[in-house]
């Protein structure tokens, strides 16, 4: 054998150890299921120790010890525990396994999402773009055995694979709708611009995803006494802004009225007085929602119901029409047409838009100023019933000054020297005590003076809760009671409430002349009488609703709510009280009826942060002095200011500002 020979085989040798070992380490550092979504140096070494670590965590700690990127999907969630060493790849394999996760990588970054997310997308473009887009994804080398992209013998094109894989073939298909369309003979008139490199073409759609920090993204409701209050989030006001159409809610059962007679509020809503139909199934269906296609409305399919849905998300209709236009396979530009789509995500409390990518900085200014920290304040109610029968026990006495008129009507003792001018009104002594304040022109001065320790009064209740500035506060504390009204061959429940709510939205805004609080209250009393019709019990029911402008350190107060009690007992003599006619001279008999009325004081208090404090401070000018002294708030006492507040009247004439219980303005 000659020398020649002896190279040449030697060679051939080396060559084919280069390619096993080439081949050798392909299977090492890609998956055998993976090709393109496969993330490099996936066959280095790792060494992991992990106790109760968030799976986020444990996967950023392994692709950086392989220097890789990494994006790690919220649904991907978990503690883990234990010691992993060997390849990155068989450490990923392990944790996938365990977790149901699945890894794309794009040519930079490991996406890492959950199994559930892997999703199929369709696009109705013509066969000839399907074939230009499935080519562009095989060079680019985005398909895999778990990421595929096909085309169907009508041309529809198929993707089928990780969020990311579909994100990119959404790219792909934007791109050629966006690439000029060929052309046989141009004119010499028209002249061709050549787009910028990395310029988004005119008309592409775009997803944002803001995050909120103190407004809600989804609207909230709120359900009490027989009504449901939505209160819109950020998500609905953009739906309404942008499309101009708002929620459609459910029709209340009488238009416009509660049961109690009392107008419905903006975005409430009547709750079903009656249990749903049980036709002897029992409480099976209550709360299942009805399915497509119910209540008359037959289930739409094809495009006309798919036209029908984008037109009722705020669709232009010439858009429609011009999509349309296009021809037959054009559904992906009728969803690309089809206008701005804003979602609520309640899980992150987050608003996603999909809209032209030029108009997306508009929605972000847009959030940016719905999305602010409003003011918190304390709300404290107090509710109290005064028995109007002892009215002279407790006492009421008041004078009206007019210049040199004078008329004081008092209980002839000392106390009515302090009705005089500039005279300290609030009395001393047990019991609880209201001042109140109206006006500075007459001095219209009344005090009542409730004696709880005689049982001329009583505090039904005293709630305190926290709400933020224009946010309903709600207090609700009602008893009820089901009717059931059965039929042929169904049974009606219907429920009757009673009690007392107290609903109150603050406004907080900040004038020359300090803090100033405007206050929505709506109060509901009822009780259950001892009246019947048809064995079933009348309900009495009064309302009030009425709106104030107060200072910090105010409340308001409000009454003119009144209900009767009578109670009639028999005293006799055991055994002679019972005898026939005789037993007449041995009983006594006893009928007492009283009024009472209910009072309601309503005390709002800001609650400062250190954020309103600085604020504050900044308006007046002095940020210095307030961060090394806060300034001090007025708490309001007992004997402070209040706005009395009763039904059918009104300040008198001139009664502009008024005074403090010491004589001194507001």
């Amino acid at each position: 054998m000659s020398l020649m020979s002896v190279a040449r085989s030697r060679l051939s040798a080396v060559v084919m150890l280069a390619v096993a070992a080439a081949l050798a380490l392909a299977s090492i550092a890609l998956p055998q299921d993976a090709a393109a979504g496969v993330a490099p140096n996936l066959g280095r070494k790792v060494s992991l120790v992990a106790r109760e670590q968030q799976l986020p965590a444990f996967l950023n700690d392994l692709f950086s010890q392989i220097d890789v990127p990494v994006a790690v999907s919220q649904s991907a969630a978990g503690v883990v525990n234990g010691r992993f060493a060997g390849t990155a790849d068989s450490v990923f394999r392990e944790i996938a396994r365990s977790f149901s996760l699945v890894g794309y990588h794009d040519g930079a970054v490991m996406h890492i999402t959950s199994a559930s997310e892997i999703g199929t997308r369709t696009y109705g473009i013509d066969p000839a773009q399907a074939s230009r887009v499935l080519r562009s994804a095989e060079d680019l080398g985005l398909t895999d055995p778990r990421n595929t992209l096909r085309t169907t013998r009508s041309g529809t094109l198929v993707a089928l694979g990780a969020p990311r894989f579909l994100q990119q073939v959404d790219d792909l298909v934007r791109a050629e709708f966006s690439a000029p369309a060929p052309r046989v003979a141009a004119p010499a008139a028209v002249t061709t611009a050549t787009a910028s490199p990395g310029a988004v073409p005119p008309g592409t759609i775009g997803f944002r995803v803001f995050y909120l920090r103190h407004a809600w993204a989804q609207d909230t409701r709120v359900a009490f006494g027989g009504r449901q209050l939505v209160v819109p989030g950020v998500a609905s006001v953009l739906r309404n802004v942008t499309a101009g159409l708002g929620q459609t809610l459910v029709q209340p059962m009488v238009p416009g009225q509660t049961p109690g007679g009392s107008p419905l509020a903006e975005g409430e809503t009547l709750l079903r007085p009656s249990q749903p139909r049980l036709k002897g199934k029992g409480l099976a269906d209550i709360g299942r929602m009805p399915t497509l296609g119910q209540n008359g409305q037959a289930g739409e399919g094809g495009d006309a119901g798919a036209e029908r849905a984008v037109i009722e998300r705020g669709a232009d209709r010439g858009a429609l029409n011009a999509a349309a236009a296009v021809g037959p396979g054009s559904r992906y530009l009728v969803s690309q047409v089809g206008g701005a789509h804003v979602e609520a995500d309640p899980r992150s409390n987050a608003v996603i838009v999909r809209d032209v990518v030029e108009r997306l900085p508009m929605y972000e200014q847009l959030i940016a100023a719905l999305d602010f920290e409003p003011q918190m304040v304390e709300v404290e109610a107090t509710i109290v019933d005064v028995n109007i029968s002892r009215l002279q026990e407790m006492g009421i006495n008041w004078r009206w000054i007019n210049g040199r008129n004078d008329v004081l009507f008092g209980r002839g003792n000392d106390s009515d020297t302090r009705l005089a001018a500039g005279q300290q009104i609030t009395p001393t002594g047990l019991g609880m005590y209201v001042s109140t304040v109206l006006g500075s022109g007459y001095n219209f001065i009344s005090r009542i003076n409730a004696l709880a320790s005689d049982g001329a009064a009583r505090v039904v209740s005293r709630p305190q809760l926290i709400t933020l500035s224009n946010v309903e506060a709600l207090f609700d504390n009602n008893s009820t009671f089901y009717v059931r009204v059965a039929g042929r061959q169904e049974v009606d429940l219907f429920n009757v409430s009673a009690g007392t709510s107290l609903r109150v939205t603050p406004n907080v805004f900040r004038d020359r002349e300090g803090w100033r609080i405007k206050l929505l209250v709506s109060v509901e009393d009822g009780s259950i009488s001892k009246q019947q019709v048809d064995q079933i019990p009348v309900v009495d029911r009064s309302t009030i609703n009425t709106q104030a402008l107060i200072q910090e350190g105010e409340s308001l107060l409000i009454g003119g709510m009144t209900r009767e009690s009578s109670e009639r007992g028999t005293d006799r003599v055991p055994v002679l009280g019972d005898v026939p006619v005789i037993g007449n001279l041995f009983r006594n008999r006893s009928e007492t009826t009283q009024r009472f009325e209910r009072l309601i004081l309503i005390t709002p208090r800001l609650v400062q942060s250190s954020r309103v404090q600085a604020a504050a401070a900044a308006f007046t000018g002095s940020a210095a002095g307030a961060a090394a002294a806060p300034a001090a708030r007025t708490e309001p006492r007992v004997d402070s200011t209040y706005r009395h507040v009763w039904p059918g009247s009104r300040p008198p004439a001139g009664a502009s500002g008024c005074r403090t219980a010491t004589g001194t303005p507001c």
